[in-house]
């Protein structure tokens, strides 16, 4: 009697190769991600409508671009990139202002799900 049934081999194959399209979508997904929404090495509030961050790539950033300024666990608000150095220096035009003094550190990433809007 032969133990190696051609089916139960296929099923292994099929098995694996899906398992491997999913770590690499998910790969795919991350790198992705990363890329489009751009994350803060440092930011703080400077003025109760305004953030400054600081980015380690600075190409991906445009003027206009939507920001998400993360002041707590439960507070987030909305901001507009509105300017940028060459050292990857960004000020954020906060949509509201912050109860939070100036100095709090805060924690920034770029909406690049929205493209740049411009200048009202």
């Amino acid at each position: 009697m032969d133990n190696r049934n051609p089916k139960r081999r296929s099923g292994r194959a099929v098995a694996i190769g899906l398992i491997l399209l999913c770590l690499a979508a998910f790969s795919l997904t991350v790198w992705n991600y990363t890329r489009t929404h751009p994350f803060a090495n440092e930011a703080a509030i400077i003025s109760a409508s305004q953030v400054e961050a600081h980015f380690t790539n600075r190409s991906n950033l445009q003027i206009g671009q939507r920001a998400v300024v993360s002041l707590s666990a439960n507070e987030t608000k909305g901001g507009t990139l509105i300017e940028i150095s060459e050292t990857g220096r960004a000020l954020i035009q906060m949509d509201s202002d912050t109860s939070a003094p100036a100095g709090t550190v805060v924690h920034v990433n770029i909406d690049g799900t929205v493209g740049p809007q411009r200048p009202k």
